[in-house]
């Protein structure tokens, strides 16, 4: 069976320009303890803001109608699945 596990924490400074909350990000280092169950929640954080990366997109790729799962279908375009094009601005 695949899974899925997504844990959101408020937004540290960086990221309330954005949104109220972010997700937690777990590095590499933390990958067996959290599926083992050793990691404990001292772990679970906000992203440090060295690690994180923004770049512009254009409006239709959030764009919704009423009744339309988010993102509309009429903006499930190939241009929304790819790398993004450099480095993007680094978090301050």
């Amino acid at each position: 069976m695949l899974s899925c596990t997504m844990i959101v924490w408020g937004a540290s400074a960086w990221m309330e320009a954005y949104h109220d909350r972010m997700p937690v990000l777990l590095g590499p280092p933390d990958f067996t303890g959290w599926l083992d169950g050793t990691l404990g929640a001292e772990a679970l954080g906000p992203a440090p803001a060295a690690t994180l990366r923004k770049w512009p997109v254009p409006k239709w790729t959030t764009a919704t109608s009423v009744g339309q799962p988010c993102p509309a279908p009429a903006n499930h375009r190939g241009a929304c699945i790819g790398a993004a094009d450099g480095q993007g601005e680094v978090a301050k």
